[in-house]
């Protein structure tokens, strides 16, 4: 998932994962008329408790109409596609039917038009719309800073400043934001 026009969901399964969730991406969910095949962009999953989260993610641009923009988002959340998504995560993770699904639709645009409209139709259907720039400068920097907390009270290290511990190698995107939020590139 490391080619070019791809980095932003990379980002987002860096993302979750460092918040807990096991992360799929580009998991293949429909066929479509002519044979290709409708994909989910991310799947990040935790169980907490009797709950089992679901946080079905798309990233894209918001760059047409208000009309084929909410079209488009719609579609991609459709009953279908949700369904899709439900069966493969039961059969991936052996999911019993025990389990309380909280089930989340997210789309995260890249750049876009007429959002705040958008915000409230999609909302209204049960879709989070954010900004990648705003997860970016927000909820990201705030889960790496949480992740080191939680790294300094898990283990036993010497380094107590939470700014000088480093991300895992496995997140190469997440580490680059991190070291230019303190020019450190």
């Amino acid at each position: 998932m490391s080619t070019q026009g791809q980095w932003e969901e990379q980002l987002v399964a860096e993302w979750k994962s460092l918040q807990g969730y096991f992360v799929e991406t580009n998991v293949g969910l429909t066929v479509t008329k002519s044979g290709g095949l409708n994909e989910a962009d991310i799947l990040a999953v935790r169980i907490d408790g009797k709950t089992l989260i679901v946080e079905h993610i798309e990233v894209g641009n918001l760059g047409k109409s208000y009309s084929d923009n909410l079209k488009m988002i719609l579609k991609k959340f459709d009953e279908k596609k949700k369904k899709s998504v439900k069966d493969f995560i039961t059969v991936r993770i052996n999911a019993s039917s025990s389990f309380e699904w909280d089930y989340r639709c997210i789309y995260i645009y890249t750049w876009g038009s007429k959002i705040e409209d958008l915000r409230t139709a999609t909302k209204m259907k049960r879709i989070e719309l954010l900004y990648l720039s705003e997860l970016i400068n927000n909820e990201i920097q705030q889960a790496i800073q949480e992740w080191r907390e939680r790294r300094i009270r898990s283990v036993t290290i010497k380094e107590k400043t939470p700014s000088r511990i480093t991300l895992p190698r496995k997140y190469r995107l997440l580490t680059l934001l991190d070291n230019v939020g303190k020019n450190r590139v």
